[in-house]
């Protein structure tokens, strides 16, 4: 199901949001919404935004950032917002769907600047290392933010 809600300085109301996001946007589609994430597009930003609330694993985790490679690929997205604060380590098995599957899907749909807020857990830190060096070596720009509102405010002056 996708519905359209308003993104501003009532955001936070949703519980979703992070109140005092003054920057307006006419839009935030959510793409997915599943106990423990829920993903976003932002029209027109052209920007891709994960939440997660928990820690994810298995086929939630894989049909969440699918359904945001579909709507980057449909929409000519190249941004994409990951909140992990509250994520953990990804098991062995996503971690090899990220690198083989996930990955070239998401660039072949046109990725090229990535803002990360990671996961506020030592364990969860170490899968994020590796990634970012990964990307920043083949060409993604990467920042690293421990603020979803000023990640935000990067990616869209991006």
């Amino acid at each position: 199901m996708v519905r359209a809600t308003q993104w501003g300085a009532n955001a936070g109301s949703e519980g979703v949001g992070q109140p005092g996001w003054t920057t307006a946007s006419p839009s935030r589609l959510t793409l997915f919404e599943r106990e423990p994430i829920t993903v976003w597009y932002y029209p027109a930003s052209r920007i891709v935004h994960h939440q997660i609330f928990r820690p994810v694993l298995g086929e939630v985790f894989r049909e969440a950032l699918t359904s945001g490679v579909r709507a980057m690929r449909e929409n000519r997205g190249t941004k994409w917002l990951s909140d992990d604060r509250l994520n953990g380590a990804l098991l062995p098995e996503d971690l090899k769907w990220v690198d083989e599957v996930w990955s070239p899907q998401t660039v072949e749909a046109g990725w090229k600047t990535w803002a990360l807020v990671p996961p506020m857990a030592m364990v969860g830190q170490l899968n994020v290392r590796r990634h970012v060096q990964l990307w920043k070596g083949r060409g993604i720009a990467v920042q690293v933010f421990d603020d979803v509102a000023k990640a935000m405010r990067w990616l869209a002056a991006q």
